[in-house]
């Protein structure tokens, strides 16, 4: 079942990258489930070996998302100490466009805990530091 969350969030697409990185804003964002196939689970696969190495980030899902209600997408969603944020979306950036190409581009959302409440009610973790 679709779940709603308000939140601050607006899309900052870098216009040389093929990632966008949620920032404060006033964005509806609505989690809608997992996004899971066969070229989803390579990335993840992929996602897990480079968390393994990166310590900070503690949880990750992979989600089809709706912003303000109409436009769906997918989006990596990290639950992830505040700070050091470009760091890593840098290095998703290169290991996403190595899979997919320019042409293709994932958002990255940094969960608060509400966000991530309502995220693991319709889709699981594909990462979980222990």
């Amino acid at each position: 079942m679709p779940r709603d969350r308000h939140t601050n969030c607006m899309s900052a697409k870098n216009h040389k990258s093929n990632i966008s990185i949620e920032q404060p804003g006033f964005a509806q964002i609505q989690f809608l489930g997992e996004q899971d196939g066969i070229p989803e689970r390579n990335l993840k696969q992929e996602l897990v070996n480079f968390f393994l190495t990166y310590k900070t980030v503690q949880r990750a899902y992979l989600a089809q998302i709706r912003y303000n209600g109409w436009a769906d997408g997918v989006a990596l969603c990290l639950v992830f100490p505040i700070g050091n944020e470009m760091e890593i979306v840098m290095a998703i950036q290169k290991l996403f466009s190595k899979m997919f190409g320019s042409h293709e581009y994932l958002d990255i959302i940094f969960l608060d805990k509400a966000q991530e409440g309502e995220l693991s009610k319709c889709c699981a973790t594909f990462f979980s530091r222990q």
